[in-house]
């Protein structure tokens, strides 16, 4: 007759839970000693009251205004030449589409919008660095409003540039 290993595995899993267990007198007590009683005291001498601590210093912004205004003011020059350029794309795309691959009219509607697509890589550039000053001002403590007001506006422009690019590949594939 042979045991089957479920049988086993339960006198065998008893015995390693066991080896576990141990009585308390084999370790030593946490409780605080006389010793460490001794170390972790400070009196107040009498007639002395502890100086009041200094008022911590004001967190300074991590970047000035004149910074995050270069900033949105990159996003919107790069935006206005999306503008600038959006139109003509657009006529380019509707020449090109349902146009074979290897026309000549849907190469020059797929190079304006690869054109149009780094203009509007240009726009998210600032807004790259804008979140990353939110990351900075973020983990020091540092106020966020400035920074917070100029990536809404700068993430709107890119947005905007996103539902145009969107709209125009759509057309393109149709």
């Amino acid at each position: 007759m042979t045991l089957s290993p479920r049988l086993l595995a339960a006198p065998f899993a008893a015995l390693m839970l066991s080896a576990c267990a141990g009585g308390s007198g084999d370790y030593p007590s946490l409780a605080i000693r006389d010793v460490e009683r001794q170390y972790g005291r400070f009196l107040i001498t009498e007639g002395t009251a502890p100086a009041p601590a200094p008022a911590p210093a004001p967190v300074a912004p991590v970047a000035g205004q004149a910074a995050i205004a270069a900033l949105v003011s990159d996003a919107r020059a790069s935006f206005e030449r999306f503008e600038a350029r959006e139109d003509a794309v657009a006529r380019l795309v509707g020449a090109g589409r349902g146009r074979s691959i290897d026309s000549d009219a849907r190469a020059a509607a797929l190079t304006a919008l690869s054109d149009l697509s780094a203009i509007r890589s240009a726009t998210a550039v600032p807004l790259g660095d804008l979140d990353l000053l939110a990351a900075e001002a973020a983990t020091t403590f540092a106020p966020t409003d400035d920074i917070d007001a100029a990536r809404a506006l700068v993430l709107a422009l890119v947005e905007r540039q996103d539902a145009v690019l969107a709209e125009l590949w759509a057309e393109m594939d149709r």
